[in-house]
């Protein structure tokens, strides 16, 4: 059973996961190079390859702290704005 379907079967076994919504489940074909650039749940075997290759090197990530920290406000943003249904300026995060 490969991770994604290992997956699957937690969503359709467990209602922690779908919180009673999913009722049906798609299998998508997505292409490689894709997968291999990560996702919302965490870095990629890849992408600790290179992390661990900056550390070595002494080099400077493709991705800097900054960038990282913009990311995490635009998605709290997101949520501010979603739990009280207006616009949210980045500037309100002081950054």
């Amino acid at each position: 059973m490969t991770k994604s379907e290992d997956l699957i079967k937690k969503y359709k076994e467990n209602s922690e996961y779908t919180h009673g919504f999913v009722t049906d489940i798609e299998t998508i074909e997505v292409d490689n190079k894709i997968l291999q650039a990560g996702h919302h749940h965490g870095s990629t075997y890849y992408e600790h390859l290179k992390f661990l290759d900056c550390i070595k090197n002494k080099s400077n990530p493709e991705v800097s702290l900054n960038d990282g920290l913009i990311a995490v406000a635009t998605g709290e943003a997101a949520e501010k704005s979603i739990k009280e249904n207006r616009v949210v300026k980045m500037s309100e995060f002081n950054l």
